[in-house]
């Protein structure tokens, strides 16, 4: 009740070149209109275009900017006009936050050390956990973006659908690659096996799901990954998001893959054909993830902000 919520009109939709630069010129000028209206003392943003668009329409204005990266920097897909946007206007922020040390340490070859920060995510759970396991499927959870791989991850279940059809496969989320996953899951005669049913609240069926599976091409750090660690299930998570490396180990708490089906299905594979295995991984990730204070990341923003 003490947070206010205000939406801009701001256009979305950009077809071409030039009306792309007129829709975030238009940004530039709502966000900037808005925060001199609101005379704010502190600007937090998340997300790299936001945080851009953000960092632009602050210059000159007497107010504290923190900008949050919440993504790989060296892996993660923006146009090279947002690189350079980025690079130049960052460097006016006050304070630069990034979720996992391998965006730290790359972020420090661009910006000042005084200004960059480590501050690790903070973990949402729910207090209740009762295991109640209903019925056999692995879980995954994200956006439906390209970025999350889920296209490979269908496919890998398909392979392990083969020689295993005990199990389903349910994605949480949604997003622009709903059509195309949808097509792919009929293409693969999956419409009985694997769901999307939206974006629901997860954490009932990380209570009950026997595996979940992080298959990002990309990632600063997996919140979904994080949440599942307590839960004492499972994981298997891709090798290309290299913030989770903070937190899981390979063959110790986790079971790291390629970014592809073959690879993806050999691992569920040898997860689902081994209950030693599974339980050794699973326990592994919930003492890492038990390790993590969320006090301890709540006074880190702290002292940033204040």
């Amino acid at each position: 009740k003490h947070v206010k919520r205000k939406k801009l009109p701001l256009k979305i939709h950009s077809e071409s070149l030039s009306k792309k630069i007129s829709n975030n010129l238009y940004r530039i000028k709502l966000l900037r209109k808005f925060f001199l209206k609101e005379d704010f003392d502190i600007i937090v943003s998340f997300i790299t275009t936001t945080n851009i668009l953000t960092a632009i329409s602050t210059l000159g204005l007497n107010v504290k900017v923190i900008i949050s990266e919440r993504n790989d920097l060296q892996r993660q897909k923006i146009n090279f006009f947002w690189k350079i946007l980025r690079v130049i206007f960052y460097k006016y922020c006050d304070k630069l936050i990034f979720n996992s040390r391998v965006s730290y340490e790359s972020s420090l070859k661009l910006f000042s050390k005084n200004k960059v920060r480590l501050i690790p995510n903070f973990v949402s759970i729910e207090k209740t956990k009762i295991r109640k396991i209903k019925r056999k499927f692995f879980l995954a959870v994200g956006r439906l973006h390209k970025q999350k791989g889920f296209d490979n991850l269908i496919e890998a279940y398909s392979i392990f659908f083969k020689d295993n059809k005990e199990y389903d496969l349910i994605i949480l989320g949604e997003g622009e690659e709903r059509i195309n996953l949808v097509n792919k899951i009929s293409q693969l005669n999956l419409n009985n096996k694997v769901f999307l049913p939206g974006y629901l609240n997860p954490h009932p069926y990380y209570n009950s799901c026997s595996l979940f599976i992080s298959s990002s091409l990309y990632e600063g750090v997996s919140n979904a990954t994080l949440e599942a660690m307590h839960y004492k299930i499972p994981i298997i998570a891709t090798r290309t998001q290299p913030g989770i490396f903070d937190y899981l180990k390979n063959n110790h708490s986790a079971l790291f893959a390629n970014t592809n089906p073959k690879s993806l299905s050999s691992k569920i594979r040898e997860i689902i054909s081994s209950r030693k295995l599974a339980k050794k991984i699973s326990l592994n990730a919930y003492h890492s993830i038990k390790k993590v204070d969320n006090q301890k990341i709540e006074a880190l923003w702290k002292k940033e902000i204040f």
